[in-house]
């Protein structure tokens, strides 16, 4: 099945490894904006866009059907 998740970019392996790294970078940004409050709510807003952008592009929403 491994055929569903692959795209001419970016293999399944590959795709795991953004998603991780988004995952990682998202986890960041929230401890920035809720815990710390080093972060403004437009700063956050932006990137958090930014972020589902990425995972649009690069169709990586379907991992998380795994």
């Amino acid at each position: 099945m491994s055929y569903l998740y692959h795209s001419a970019m970016f293999g399944l392996e590959e795709k795991t490894l953004l998603k991780n790294a988004l995952i990682k970078y998202v986890a960041s940004l929230q401890k920035q904006y809720f815990a710390n409050k080093t972060l403004d709510k437009h700063t956050y807003e932006t990137q958090m866009d930014y972020v589902r952008s990425c995972v649009e592009k690069l169709h990586l929403n379907e991992l998380y059907k795994l």
